[in-house]
């Protein structure tokens, strides 16, 4: 599990960002050195997903920046093209996809499962 992190970072997230990317490189060595012997790797880089993390995450810049939780996880939505958060079935309906025989074919990727936010503006341009 990694993170949209690994490439889509902001200031004072450099040791977390950089953990997230290698992981991504971990990955698609494993899917070299193992694929050869029947197993798939990949790395997962979730956005902006309803557990208790973001939570923490939404509740300290709230505290920084002196908005409600609510505010701020509002920002987090806006800045997602879906316009959304995610839930952790999505991650969840992922794994199960490329646990399955459709994704036979499959191995050494990074999928972000961000709703678009790997392709929406850097998450340091966020207007909170």
């Amino acid at each position: 599990m990694s993170s949209i992190a690994a490439t889509r970072t902001n200031s004072f997230y450099s040791a977390y960002a950089a953990s997230k990317a290698a992981i991504v490189s971990f990955t698609e060595s494993l899917a070299l050195e193992y694929g050869p012997k029947g197993v798939r790797a990949f790395a997962l880089l979730p956005g902006m997903i309803q557990t208790d993390m973001l939570d923490y995450e939404a509740k300290a810049t709230a505290g920084v920046l002196n908005f409600t939780v609510d505010e701020v996880k509002q920002k987090y939505r806006e800045a997602t093209p879906l316009g959304c958060l995610g839930k952790p079935i999505d991650v969840a309906n992922l794994v199960a996809f490329l646990c399955s025989d459709q994704a036979s074919f499959l191995t050494g990727l990074a999928i972000s499962v961000s709703g678009g936010l790997n392709i929406a503006h850097p998450i340091s341009e966020i207007k909170i």
